[in-house]
């Protein structure tokens, strides 16, 4: 039997009664004793630091009973790092040319100096100081000082005690002056990175290195001119797509094409992935484009200044054989006629091809790529700022791109998103998926959720003819499932309105069985023709024959509003009891109607649970 917990001020009386008798013995004999008075102070002042130290420790003993403090060491690291992640370390520069006289004069003397001064700001590192509970456990977690976001933020007089408590672990740095902030015009001094990038103990422990705009006088002498060390080194990437300025900009990309070409074999035997953003010339037999090399991501200026050579680009993708992820911006070459093809490893994962213009060069690039079928492909082709985005110009290229990506792995799922946005699922999408299309995808998106997908986006303004009107179009019976967002109903509904109904062009998808479509838009026309007969004779449907179920989304735009647009409203659901009932006649009934649960006021749904299954999803939860 557990003995009962004494009262608070039973408590309070028996400490304070303890601690009072306990002090009071100490005391009284430091007081009655025969020591000179200078000899007493010295024992008292020693009485009071051990008194002191008592406390410290009550309270150190405290504070782990209370609030955040009472959490494991354990859990207290995983609330660090994601403080981490959003309280980051900031500098502002302040920078001054001009002295100030009696009344406010202003005095300029260029024989000055300018005056200077940075305020640095610690950031996560505060909380050092909150408790000596807390800073133990950050002080000992050396994965919370491997890794910084900007050195630049980062008083330098910090780099020794950030270095010991990363204790043995490789570092993550990155450099980043894009978010600099200034008072005044000036430009930083290298110092810091000189300071940061010390080739005896920071470099040789490097794993990551990052530099966003801020490649300057640092990249001559330890890259060009010393024989620097990265043994450990694993990932470069160096970002100049922010600097505006076209001196600093010609500047940047001479140290960088310097450092690329004097590049040696010993200088980093571990790189493994490489990032080249905003490069306008890359030496294609440099020898950091090695062959051990998993990740490749070159992104040239646009418009490209210097157009890579195809034997270059060949010679250097051929020898390739452990490569996962490749990235080309505009790093495009202009096409030759009859190039030999180029074999991608078999390991390649993730392959995205993006041109600015002139994408007609890309398109031919893409078909000259032999690609495996377990790769993700991502195709950007941009002609929204150039004076050739014309039918003429971009139809045919668009129609074979979206054509060859459809054929050498033909998909099972198929959504026309935004505009001219075309996802392509070699598997169906789980059920839990389906509401997510409402949105407009991205390549990043995809390939962190979906590993077996070909994206194909088209940005331009020319939009009066369709990617499945041509002599390039796709046999579509591969497809299970297709899907519409609200912009890509809308193109097909524009494009119905100037050209032939655009619903035929999707005749040959007769094994679809599940059609996701945006109720919020004018779904009326899509419907009348999924209730088309072929003929009148045959209970066989022109449009999808086989379909059983229907998924019904609402844009993001009128989520957000909290409004749905009611036009329309009343004959499309009219047409969907309409098709209900067609299909129910002639043996093919729709089985299950997947609603947005935004639409779940709607009358219609009881009427419709008679002869088929009426579930609501709500796709904020399936994107989580």
């Amino acid at each position: 039997m557990m003995t009962p917990s004494p009262a608070p001020k039973e408590v309070a009386n028996d400490a304070r009664s303890f601690w009072t008798n306990t002090a009071r013995l100490r005391l009284d004999g430091i007081k009655t004793s025969a020591h000179s008075r200078r000899r007493r102070e010295e024992t008292l002042k020693l009485e009071i630091e051990a008194l002191r130290e008592t406390v410290s420790s009550a309270t150190k003993l405290y504070n782990t009973q209370t609030g955040i403090g009472s959490l494991p060491p354990e859990t207290l690291s995983h609330i660090f790092a994601y403080v981490k992640a959003f309280w980051l370390p900031t500098s502002t520069h302040y920078w001054n040319k001009h002295a100030y006289g009696p009344q406010g004069c202003e005095l300029i003397d260029d024989s000055l100096p300018p005056s200077s001064v940075t305020i640095y700001r610690s950031g996560w590192m505060s909380l050092l100081h909150v408790c000596s509970y807390w800073r133990e456990i950050i002080t000992n977690n050396a994965t919370m000082w491997a890794s910084h976001a900007n050195c630049l933020e980062i008083n330098l007089g910090w780099l020794p005690d950030i270095v010991y408590r990363a204790k043995t672990l490789p570092l993550d740095l990155t450099f980043n002056k894009r978010i600099e902030r200034v008072k005044e015009s000036v430009e930083s001094a290298d110092g810091p990175l000189f300071g940061w990038l010390d080739p005896r103990s920071v470099c040789p422990r490097l794993k990551r290195l990052s530099f966003v705009d801020c490649v300057s006088g640092f990249w001559s002498e330890p890259f060009g001119e010393v024989n620097l060390q990265l043994n450990l080194l694993e990932d470069l990437h160096i970002d100049l797509t922010g600097i505006n300025a076209e001196d600093d900009y010609s500047y940047a990309n001479n140290l960088l094409t310097k450092v690329l070409k004097g590049w040696s074999n010993d200088m980093a035997p571990r790189l493994q992935k490489l990032t080249l953003r905003g490069c306008s010339f890359v030496p294609w037999d440099s020898v950091i484009l090695s062959a051990g090399l998993t990740s490749l991501h070159i992104e040239s200026g646009v418009p490209a200044e210097n157009m890579p050579k195809y034997r270059e680009i060949a010679k250097v993708l051929r020898a390739y054989t452990s490569l996962e992820s490749l990235t080309l911006v505009t790093a495009i070459p202009i096409a030759v006629p009859n190039p030999p093809r180029i074999v991608l490893a078999s390991t390649m994962r993730y392959l995205k091809l993006a041109l600015f213009g002139r994408i007609d060069h890309c398109v031919k690039f893409l078909h000259q790529l032999a690609i495996h079928k377990n790769c993700t492909v991502c195709v950007e082709l941009n002609l929204r700022d150039y004076r050739e985005d014309t039918r003429a110009t971009i139809r045919g290229p668009v129609q074979r791109a979206f054509a060859y990506l459809y054929g050498f792995d033909p998909p099972q799922e198929l959504v026309f998103g935004d505009h001219m946005y075309y996802t392509m699922y070699r598997t169906l999408q789980p059920r839990e998926a389906w509401g997510r299309y409402a949105r407009r995808y991205n390549c990043h998106y995809v390939l962190n959720s979906n590993s077996n997908v070909a994206l194909l986006d088209v940005r331009a303004s020319s939009r009066d003819w369709h990617v499945l009107d041509g002599e390039y179009a796709p046999d579509l019976s591969s497809l299970r499932a297709l899907s519409f967002t609200r912009s890509g109903l809308t193109a097909a509904t524009m494009y119905a309105r100037d050209h032939e109904p655009v619903w035929p062009l999707f005749a040959s998808a007769v094994n679809v069985k599940r059609i996701g479509i945006p109720f919020d838009e004018d779904p009326l026309p899509l419907l009348e023709a999924l209730a088309e007969l072929s003929t009148e004779s045959t209970p066989s449907f022109r449009l999808c024959p086989t379909l059983d179920t229907l998924v019904l989304t609402v844009d993001d735009s009128h989520r957000a509003k909290g409004n749905v647009p009611a036009d329309g409203r009343i004959s499309s659901t009219l047409e969907l009891k309409n098709l209900v009932k067609m299909r129910k006649e002639r043996g093919v009934p729709l089985r299950e109607f997947v609603v947005d649960e935004v639409l779940r006021e709607c009358a219609v749904w009881e009427s419709l649970r008679t002869d088929a299954t009426v579930t609501f999803f709500n796709p904020s939860a399936a994107r989580s």
